[in-house]
């Protein structure tokens, strides 16, 4: 792919899994496991940038980059499999395609699903006494109801009933019949 679109990553708590979060600037910890190896497959789909917020600082990109590369050196003793890096580390936000940030939410389109009180309950991944377990935040912050199965994977047709407009009709025989109502399709 000739021109493949921007990825930015994170650093802290994407790729250095910053355990105890900020400790004086200081890259305490190893990669998040697995990153070695998902990187390999995204490089050939993306051009990977890496910013964070300690990218404002010349002395810092130079600091996460010796990083980097201190840790794909060790990978690379451990592995048969080749890894390169073909990353870059931008001193300004890119204009991505994507991003994976470990503190940030996808925007809706609707200010109205972000509850700020309850955008204060947020805790990342690696932060381990999370208030509000990490699937049952993302519905309290968008207001979703809990997931519900459409009928097919529950079982169902997926016909409506003509009786009570439910959509739990199964097959019985050549008919339907409704779980709901127990109305049929003319069998008897």
């Amino acid at each position: 792919m000739a021109n493949k679109p921007i990825l930015c990553l994170d650093f802290d708590g994407v790729i250095h899994r910053y355990s105890k979060g900020w400790q004086d600037g200081s890259i305490y910890d190893p990669p998040t496991d697995g990153f070695f190896e998902w990187l390999i497959r995204a490089q050939d789909h993306f051009m990977v940038v890496i910013y964070s917020s300690r990218s404002k600082d010349g002395s810092e990109l130079a600091k996460m980059s010796a990083w980097m590369s201190k840790h794909a050196m060790e990978w690379r003793a451990k592995h048969e499999t080749p890894l390169q890096l073909n990353v870059s580390f931008a001193h300004k936000k890119p204009a991505a395609f994507l991003t994976i940030d470990d503190r940030a939410l996808t925007f809706s389109g609707d200010w109205s699903d972000y509850d700020p009180t309850a955008l204060l309950h947020f805790k990342p991944w690696n932060q381990k006494r999370a208030i509000v377990p990490e699937p049952e935040f993302d519905r309290v912050i968008h207001k979703q109801p809990p997931y519900k199965p459409p009928p097919k994977e529950m079982g169902f047709t997926g016909d409506l009933c003509v009786q009570c407009g439910g959509a739990s009709m199964v097959r019985n025989g050549p008919c339907l019949l409704c779980m709901s109502c127990g109305h049929t399709t003319g069998c008897s």
